[in-house]
């Protein structure tokens, strides 16, 4: 038996494997995908926030209306635009109870209430003093706005 010396020394070409041109090229296209979803992901993070932050404060909003029907009192909400955070408080001393504060990056931008403390009252049947908007605001100028009607009111976010 004689032994071929070509094939022990022959190199295959032929190998399934990826060649470097085609690694980088797939590196790239990965790379710019990713720039393209990273920003959008953000602002769903940050949509996220604010309309979590609206849905709380909505929902305190309403509490706050029930707790003033149901003792038969005047309640009031406060706002700080300075230190973004609102505060609960009832009659007749109408000190805070409860003081919440927003998430970082969320701002209280506009409150439209005529009274000069920012606030806005609930009597026992559970109506407001005045009706008002609330806008919250995050940092990449997504908002929502926050309105209580007048005599009724009802509590709705957009």
């Amino acid at each position: 038996m004689k032994l071929n010396k070509d094939k022990f020394y022959k190199i295959n070409y032929d190998n399934d494997g990826f060649t470097i041109l085609e690694l980088i090229m797939v590196l790239t296209i990965i790379i710019m995908i990713g720039f393209i979803i990273t920003p959008r992901f953000l602002n769903l993070l940050h949509s996220k926030n604010i309309n979590y932050e609206a849905r709380k404060l909505t929902a305190k909003i309403r509490e706050v209306q029930q707790l003033a029907i149901s003792e038969q009192i005047t309640y009031r909400i406060t706002f700080d635009i300075n230190n973004e955070l609102y505060e609960i408080s009832y009659s007749p001393s109408f000190l805070p109870i409860e003081t919440i504060k927003l998430q970082n990056k969320i701002d209280l931008n506009v409150i439209t209430f005529t009274d000069i403390t920012n606030s806005v009252q609930f009597d026992a049947f559970g109506a407001p003093n005045e009706p008002g908007d609330i806008i919250l605001q995050d940092t990449t100028g997504n908002y929502l706005t926050i309105s209580i009607t007048e005599n009724t009111g009802r509590v709705t976010f957009q």
